[in-house]
């Protein structure tokens, strides 16, 4: 009778552990299931940041590429202005040669007359 008590003690255990186990893991359900949820919060909220964090950075790019564009008009136009005042100055630099070799001409013929 005894071991028909024990064996009888142990089912009885063994079925409580198993009732346990399985309550436990009905309570820990809702948890699971929250957890879930938060983790897909989570990635979501990441995915979000991320999206976000790449519209700032293209806003970002967007507007330096213009300030850049911009810069490089306005040197381009410097550039411009400043080529076309030498062209100028070469031409007076030019005229300038051509009225001092007239003058040194004059200045010989003269001297030559007077010479002669």
């Amino acid at each position: 009778e005894a071991h028909a008590a024990k064996a009888s003690l142990d089912k009885l255990q063994e079925r409580t552990h198993a009732e346990k186990a399985a309550h436990d893991t009905d309570l820990n359900k809702p948890h699971e299931v929250a957890l879930a949820e938060l983790r897909q919060d989570k990635d979501r909220a990441v995915e979000q940041a991320v999206a976000n964090e790449q519209r700032a950075t293209s806003i970002a790019l967007e507007g330096l590429r213009t300030t850049l564009d911009a810069q490089l008009q306005a040197r381009g136009a410097e550039i411009e202005a400043k080529t076309t005042e030498l062209r100028e100055l070469v031409v007076r630099l030019s005229d300038a040669e051509a009225e001092h070799a007239t003058a040194v001409q004059a200045l010989e013929d003269t001297a030559a007359v007077k010479v002669a």
